[in-house]
């Protein structure tokens, strides 16, 4: 008979946390965070997410459209820094980087940033 009561509370314990997460929600009950994500390609100087696509052949171009209104690139201003300057944009305007994925087998060779956020 207690062995029946512990199925049973079994039973109704997983039909619960079944119905949760059918319904987008986390064990605690909390809705799921909802994600968009973007990518940005560099040496083809590209930003896409779902709302915008920026693309242009000249890097200066690229990062003035970004939204950064700095002289690009300088020898003393190198392409790390202005890369730096652009996830700092993006960080600004919600973005979260949360990859970077080195293609050098593309032409030209490319650093793609991948990032996220809350819809």
């Amino acid at each position: 008979m207690m062995q029946r009561k512990h199925l049973l509370i079994l039973g109704v314990a997983l039909v619960v946390s079944a119905t949760g997460v059918l319904a987008g929600r986390n064990s605690t009950g909390q809705a799921r965070a909802q994600w968009e994500y973007a990518v940005y390609r560099s040496g083809v100087n590209e930003w896409a997410d779902p709302d915008e696509f920026v693309h242009s052949p000249s890097l200066q171009d690229f990062f003035q459209e970004m939204g950064l209104r700095k002289t690009y690139p300088t020898p003393s201003y190198p392409l790390g820094r202005l890369e730096a300057d652009l996830i700092n944009l993006l960080a600004k305007r919600g973005w979260e980087l949360v990859f970077i994925e080195n293609r050098t087998s593309e032409s030209p060779p490319q650093r793609v940033f991948w990032f996220k956020r809350p819809k």
